[in-house]
């Protein structure tokens, strides 16, 4: 089982307004995809996703080419999936580190 970093960093904030604030007037970050809940910049080598969510830690992701042969393959060694949806997970390893899992 292959897993391969991608360039998506997505962090948690309870409040986005001032979130925002600082990561385009602070930062200088321009958004290139702004909804009710997430403001997604291109940062230079990554892309950011700042989602309005209970606050966490950044959330590394990796591609996978079978989601659900990664799925199997993390549940038999400790991961627990705290989202599932049809082309990605959010999955927690056994330190508590919570990784995005996508299908690509």
């Amino acid at each position: 089982m292959m897993f391969t970093s991608n360039r998506d960093i997505s962090v948690g904030v309870d409040n986005l307004e001032l979130a925002i604030e600082f990561y385009e007037k602070t930062l200088g970050f321009k958004p290139v995809k702004a909804k009710t809940n997430l403001h997604v910049y291109n940062t230079g080598h990554f892309t950011l996703y700042v989602e309005k969510s209970e606050p966490h830690s950044p959330i590394l992701s990796y591609n996978v080419e079978n989601l659900e042969e990664a799925k199997r393959h993390l549940q038999e060694n400790g991961c627990s999936i705290l989202v599932e949806r049809e082309k990605s997970l959010y999955i927690k390893d056994p330190f508590g580190i919570v990784w995005d899992i996508i299908e690509k």
